[in-house]
């Protein structure tokens, strides 16, 4: 359901609940048979029983946890999706953010296994909006994608100069955008691979905003379109 509600939802009625689900309903589908999801997460068994109902997926149990809260991970297709989801409730019951570990296990395990190994289809582009918690893993993925597809470019260039990726650093939240080119990672991958803890660093854009993001200050830059979210007043270290 795509609205915040006021109250918040287990405080609605029960009958407010289900209209506000059957009016996303539609949407819901469209997105996920239209936008190229590959991997659809549901999170708590009220939420998985509302998208088997809705006839979404129909869940198959696989696994299950048994230290306290006990939890049962299952898995389903629907509208072109892998569906995988958790009994427990991460967000709000208590205790069940112990699982999480265990979960991302599970996650890998029959993930990679549905989908067919951990390689990237070949001829893909990341998917937009692909976050990434550190600069540490933006590289990792950046270098699987780089192993893996022929794509000239990271993102769909149908957006343009779009943000496409985006990365936690020391100085916030920051964009790779949907043009940035093969070549140009290429170049990066190297360097990171001669210098692992060389910081990279932000520096003025043309328009004398500091806020683009270099891996290395002696690179030409071509092809590399990376920006912090808010300028800095002066260049200086990222990690």
């Amino acid at each position: 359901m795509q609205w915040a509600t006021d109250p918040i939802w287990k405080e609605l009625r029960r009958d407010q609940q289900e209209r506000l689900l059957e009016g996303d309903l539609d949407f819901l589908r469209r997105q996920l048979r239209y936008e190229g999801f590959k991997v659809g997460a549901v999170n708590g068994a009220t939420a998985m029983r509302w998208s088997q109902q809705a006839g979404i997926v129909n869940w198959n149990e696989t696994e299950r946890i048994d230290a306290p809260p006990a939890a049962r991970f299952s898995m389903g297709r629907g509208d072109g999706a892998l569906f995988v989801g958790w009994s427990c409730n991460l967000q709000s019951q208590p205790g069940a953010l112990r699982h999480v570990d265990a979960l991302v296990e599970l996650l890998r395990k029959h993930v990679i296994n549905e989908l067919g190994g951990d390689r990237m289809p070949e001829g893909t582009t990341f998917e937009r909006g692909t976050h990434f918690r550190s600069k540490a893993e933006l590289i990792e993925a950046l270098r699987r994608w780089f192993d893996d597809t022929d794509e000239d470019t990271i993102g769909d260039l149908k957006f343009g100069r779009a943000p496409w990726l985006s990365f936690e650093t020391s100085q916030g939240p920051a964009d790779l955008n949907a043009d940035t080119r093969r070549t140009a990672i290429e170049r990066m991958l190297r360097h990171s691979s001669r210098k692992p803890d060389a910081p990279w660093r932000v520096i003025e854009n043309n328009r004398g905003n500091v806020n683009k993001i270099v891996f290395d200050t002696t690179d030409t830059h071509e092809g590399w379109y990376a920006y912090l979210r808010e300028a800095l007043t002066a260049p200086q270290e990222l990690s």
